[in-house]
C-alpha cells in the first residue's frame, strides 16, 4: 500500500441554514429547509421540501423532494441533482419534557 502527501490548503467556509415548518393540523405538517456553504472555491446549495403525514403517536410518513446545486461539480458530474424520497418516521419523544 503506498500513500501520496498532499499538499495543504487553507479556505474559510461560510455555512448557513434556514429551517422552516408549518403545521396544516395536529396531523399534517410542511417542512422546507434551505443551507448554503460557501468557500473561496465552491458554493454548495440544498434545498429540501418535505410533507410530514401523522399515522399513529409514533409513526408517520412523509414525502420530500431535495435539490443540491454545486458551483463546481467534480469531473463527470452535473452541478445539479435532484432525489425523491419517501419514509417512514418513527418519533422518539422523551415523556418527562413538555411538548413544543
Amino acid at each position: 500500500m503506498s500513500t501520496q502527501q498532499l499538499d495543504s490548503t487553507t479556505d474559510a467556509v461560510v455555512d448557513s441554514a434556514m429551517n422552516l415548518e408549518h403545521a396544516f393540523n395536529p396531523y399534517t405538517k410542511l417542512i422546507a429547509s434551505l443551507a448554503v456553504e460557501s468557500g473561496k472555491e465552491n458554493t454548495m446549495t440544498t434545498a429540501s421540501l418535505s410533507l410530514q403525514v401523522k399515522m399513529t403517536n409514533l409513526l408517520s410518513l412523509a414525502a420530500g423532494y431535495q435539490i443540491v446545486r454545486n458551483s463546481e461539480p467534480p469531473p463527470g458530474a452535473g452541478p445539479t441533482n435532484s432525489s425523491t424520497t419517501l419514509n417512514l418516521v418513527y418519533e422518539l419523544a422523551n415523556k418527562n419534557v413538555a411538548p413544543e
